[in-house]
């Protein structure tokens, strides 16, 4: 089993989800960009009839478009990985890690592995089981 599992060979269905809408939505997206950042008026007249063919292609032959599915995948893999581990990161050491001292500096034990001198059991006393047929009754 490997580590990273990449999609090599993608199914007819979602090549025809790729090209019916997530490609003609990175051109559009990127025409938008090119159009409002960096003043390209025309970006839209060359990049509308890809986004059209890659919705006709997408529609009639979706294993036409498994080579730009695949080069995508492996271009933003890398993105991704990063960006997911960056926010891991953060979680634990900005969220997590902050609770947890705050757990121990207000003596919080909330698994009770506090060792206790006196004890003569480690125990814990749990109600005894309802009756079966109180199960069919919840309210």
């Amino acid at each position: 089993m490997a580590l990273i599992a990449f999609n090599w060979n993608p199914d007819a269905a979602q090549l025809r989800w790729f090209g019916l809408l997530w490609l003609p939505l990175f051109f559009a997206a990127v025409a938008f960009v090119l159009m409002t950042r960096l003043a390209m008026p025309d970006a839209w007249t060359i990049l509308a009839p890809l986004a059209l063919l890659s919705a006709i292609l997408g529609a009639m032959t979706p294993q036409t478009l498994k080579p730009v599915f695949v080069g995508l995948l492996l271009l933003t893999f890398p993105i991704g990985f990063v960006v997911s581990h960056l926010v891991m990161f953060a979680l634990f050491f900005f969220v997590v890690t902050p609770v947890g001292l705050g757990m121990r500096l207000f003596g919080r034990d909330a698994l009770r592995l506090r060792f206790e001198n006196k004890a003569m059991s480690y125990w814990i006393k749990r109600p005894a089981k309802s009756p079966i047929h109180r199960y069919f009754r919840q309210f």
